[in-house]
Formats: C-alpha cells, sequence, structure tokens
C-alpha cells in the first residue's frame, strides 16, 4: 500500500506540471535514465572466480581471516533487520562499511588471474591481474559456459571496454563487464552464504528489481509529434534540450537532437567546442561539490 501510495503522488505531482505546461504552450518531457525489472537470482562472481582457479585469496591477518568468513553473515543479519526497520538502513551500511573489506582488497594479486570489484550488483564487473590473452579467454569462455543449479545455460552477455565506452576516460573502464539472464540475475561480488554460486532471489531484501536498458522517453507540447515506438538512446536527451532552447551543443557531446520528435523548421544544430561554452580552471569550483559527491556516494554511483 505505501508503494502505490508513493506512485500515486508522483502520478499526481506529474499531472500537474502536464497541466502548467499545457496552460503555458510549454513542451514537458518526461525522461527515464533507465528501465526496472525484477531480480529472480543472484550469481556470487568472486565465489566463481575462485572455484575456477581465476583467482586467490590474501590470507591477510586472523582478523582479516574471519572478516572474510562471517562478514556475510552478519550482512545477512543487518539486511533482515533493516527490512523491519528501514530507518536503520545509513546506520547499518556505516558499520557494515568500517567492517569490511573491498573484494579487491583481499586479493593475491601475484597468485590470481582475475578479481571483481564492488559494483552496484546491476552487472558484472572483472578486473584481469595478468596481460595474457589466453587467461582473458579462458575466462570469458567461462562466462558464457555458465549453468545454473539446474544445469540450464545461463544466458551470458560479455563485453569489451570497446564495445560499451569511448573517449579520453574509457581505459578506466572494467577489463570486462557482462550481464546475466538480460539483468534478471544479479551479479554480487561478495561472498554467499549457502556455499552456491546461483541463489534464489535478489541480494538483499531490498534489492527485489534491478536496472533494465529500456527507459522511456515522452515528450509533448505545440510542436511535438505523435510517436510511433521509435527507438532512441539517452544520449539524445540533453542535445535535444539544448536545441529546444536554441542553445549550441558541445562538440565533446555525444547524441543527437531528436528532431522527428517536434515540428521545427531546422534540422541542424550549431556544434561549438566545449571550451568556448564554459570556463575552466583549477579555481572553479562549484559551492556544493562536496554535498553532491557525498549524495552519489549514498546512492551507489561512487
Amino acid at each position: 500500500d505505501a508503494l502505490a501510495t508513493v506512485w500515486e503522488r508522483v502520478d499526481e505531482t506529474v499531472g500537474m506540471v502536464a497541466d502548467i505546461a499545457n496552460r503555458n504552450d510549454a513542451r514537458l518531457l518526461l525522461v527515464s535514465d533507465h528501465g526496472f525489472g525484477p531480480v529472480n537470482r543472484t550469481f556470487h562472481s568472486n565465489d566463481w572466480l575462485e572455484r575456477e582457479g581465476f583467482r586467490v585469496d590474501d590470507q591477510g591477518s586472523l582478523v582479516d581471516q574471519m572478516r572474510t568468513t562471517y562478514f556475510p553473515y552478519l550482512r545477512r543479519l543487518g539486511e533482515a533487520v533493516v527490512a523491519v526497520v528501514p530507518q536503520l538502513n545509513d546506520f547499518a551500511k556505516s558499520v557494515g562499511e568500517s567492517i569490511r573489506k573491498s573484494p579487491g582488497e583481499n586479493v593475491d594479486m601475484d597468485a590470481s588471474i582475475a578479481f571483481a570489484p564492488r559494483q552496484n550488483l546491476t552487472c558484472g564487473m572483472i578486473y584481469f591481474c595478468t596481460e595474457d590473452p589466453e587467461d582473458r579467454s579462458r575466462v570469458v569462455e567461462g562466462l558464457t559456459e555458465l549453468r545454473g543449479p539446474d544445469g540450464t545455460a545461463i544466458d551470458a552477455t560479455v563485453y569489451e571496454p570497446d564495445d560499451l565506452y569511448h573517449g579520453p576516460n574509457a581505459e578506466l573502464a572494467p577489463d570486462l563487464l557482462f550481464t546475466l539472464d538480460d539483468f534478471e540475475c544479479a551479479v554480487d561480488p561478495r561472498p554467499g552464504t549457502s556455499g552456491e554460486l546461483f541463489e534464489t532471489g535478489p541480494p538483499s531484501p531490498a534489492r527485489s528489481g534491478g536496472h533494465r536498458r529500456e527507459g522511456i522517453f515522452v515528450c509533448t507540447g505545440p510542436d511535438a509529434r505523435a510517436g510511433n515506438g521509435d527507438v532512441t538512446t539517452l544520449l539524445d536527451v540533453a542535445p535535444t534540450i539544448l536545441f529546444l532552447q536554441g542553445e549550441p551543443i558541445p562538440e565533446e557531446m555525444d547524441g543527437e537532437p531528436l528532431f522527428e520528435a517536434f515540428d521545427v523548421p531546422t534540422t541542424t544544430a550549431d556544434r561549438v567546442p566545449l571550451a568556448e561554452l564554459v570556463e575552466t580552471g583549477e579555481a572553479i569550483r562549484r559551492d556544493d561539490d562536496d554535498e553532491v559527491q557525498q549524495r552519489l556516494e549514498d546512492l551507489g554511483y561512487i
């Protein structure tokens, strides 16, 4: 009931904004940065890497060993408590961050071939400790041959960084990314508690759903055209808004204006180098930089 009430409030708010836009002959764009869908099971990526001999634990101190062994059970207990008392979420998160280690921190880099870092659980990420292309091929082959507990094949899609990213910072991307069962299977680098690589259900009760590639783009206004189900990308949204506002579009910005979505007199847009549009230099800083970074960290984006 609480969730339904939230969405009813959202719907009412969108209706109010749409009425205001209509009265003022203004354009209104409704855009989602991703879609959403169910998560039916969870794959423990570091457990798989260890079982296949690709990852070797750095045993460390006795305290580190106990932390690695028992933290998954403490996490499960914490998640059960937070499910009943959501107000304790921030406290539980801070306690967890103070005692756990990142999956990349207790890896024997010399003996390992690959490991999975901390991530947002939507897709899998892998970093390699070697530069041997045969090692890379073995990991990719292993992922594409994954099978569930009942022996059925898992739909694994593996991406090289070049498949998804380009630009001066593309080298910062993980060495491999992969999705399982079109995102219906979450990828958790943390150790499981059942001894199985695949567990039924999401990583935690609070994560019963996950992101999808397919979102929405809806527009209305005096010059908006009726849609026909055309597929666009999130990258086209920012150039479209700049174009509709009569502003130049940075040459470095990916995506193109969605000319076909509106009755507009031109289908060309001005492209200008970003350096001509913004101030640059060490002294340029927003007053709320620290606050924004903390907010992004709280949301799991950083």
